[in-house]
């Protein structure tokens, strides 16, 4: 039996990386699912540019990532999150949307989550310490309870989580500069789509990585 691996596909770069990872190196029947998130913030994030934004880049490597790789399944949903005060971004609130996405994709205890990380980032979850088995029990915990079963599908992480470097090199440059890695990204009216704001904490990791064609991924 071929198992079913899901991906949560925000047409970021980590989760665009473990998509082309999944296609190139695995022979997974692969699930990508796009959310469209919007939910407030006090920070004044306007969710509904950044959600256009991701929708844009998901919508424009969709049928490369096919072509060039394999086949894969899709899907896409809307998630308004407006009516909370505050709706985090982080692995729990993740593992909440995919344990719904995997259901509605039919999948069990044989196939798997992948929850998409970089060590650039999210440090605390290297392999090997006391918080990184904390967290991952929560994950766990959390996917357990929405599943709502004990036959829920198994969550599993990159061992170590790559570099975005690495997750840079790993893509062709063309993917690479259409990945959605922007928390405020700006509309350009003369033509170039969604710009990234250079500012947030997503841009200045990224303004470390230098793109080599050569996809050295050592």
């Amino acid at each position: 039996m071929v198992r079913k691996t899901l991906v949560m596909w925000s047409g970021g770069l980590d989760s665009t990386y473990g998509l082309v990872n999944l296609l190139r190196e695995t022979d997974d029947d692969v699930f990508a699912h796009h959310i469209s998130r919007h939910a407030r913030s006090d920070s004044g994030h306007n969710s509904t540019r950044t959600a256009d934004y991701e929708n844009d880049a998901v919508a424009r490597m969709l049928p490369l990532i096919s072509e060039t790789y394999r086949p894969f399944s899709f899907g896409q949903s809307t998630v308004d999150l407006r009516a909370f005060r505050s709706f985090a971004r982080d692995t729990s609130t993740a593992m909440f949307l995919a344990a719904h996405a995997a259901r509605s994709h039919g999948f069990s205890r044989d196939d798997r989550i992948l929850l998409s990380m970089n060590s650039d980032e999210d440090k605390s979850w290297n392999p090997g310490s006391e918080l990184y088995r904390f967290l991952r029990a929560y994950t766990v915990r959390i996917l357990r309870l929405t599943w709502g079963a004990e036959d829920f599908p198994t969550c599993f992480l990159w061992d170590p989580p790559p570099r975005k470097q690495k997750e840079a090199n790993y893509l062709p440059k063309h993917l690479f500069d259409m990945t959605a890695s922007c928390r405020e990204p700006r509309y350009d009216p003369d033509g170039e789509g969604y710009l990234r704001c250079q500012i947030c904490p997503e841009c200045v990791t990224l303004s470390s990585v230098v793109h080599r064609e050569a996809n050295d991924v050592s």
